[in-house]
């Protein structure tokens, strides 16, 4: 994955963050670091929702490498047997994961 395809997703994932913006339930901060890539860092704790590469401090980080990226977005495998395999590493909140983070991870797969 290059620093292109990093600024694509970083992209797509700000197109959908009106979707966190029309919930006010879901608040917290998300960093996907994508190892040999970047990091995209979504903050629902503001209105409009902010995404980022910065490196912030994160509630909840989900650590993946590309294939596991690809294997989710590209190919739409479950991100939950992704996990299973030892493929994903969540460090922090996992409340910040079962909101924020699924409704990110459908809201991408329903772009084409």
């Amino acid at each position: 994955m290059s620093q292109d395809q990093l600024a694509g997703i970083t992209e797509r994932v700000s197109q959908i963050a009106h979707v966190v913006d029309e919930n006010d339930d879901l608040h917290g901060t998300l960093k996907y670091v994508i190892h040999g890539v970047g990091v995209i860092f979504v903050n629902a704790d503001v209105r409009p929702c902010s995404v980022s590469n910065e490196d912030d401090p994160a509630a909840c980080t989900i650590e993946l490498d590309v294939d596991a990226i690809e294997d989710m977005f590209v190919h739409k495998r479950d991100s939950i047997a992704i996990f299973r395999q030892g493929r994903i590493l969540l460090k922090g909140d996992m409340g910040v994961v079962g909101g924020l983070g699924n409704l990110l991870e459908n809201a991408l797969r329903q772009q084409d």
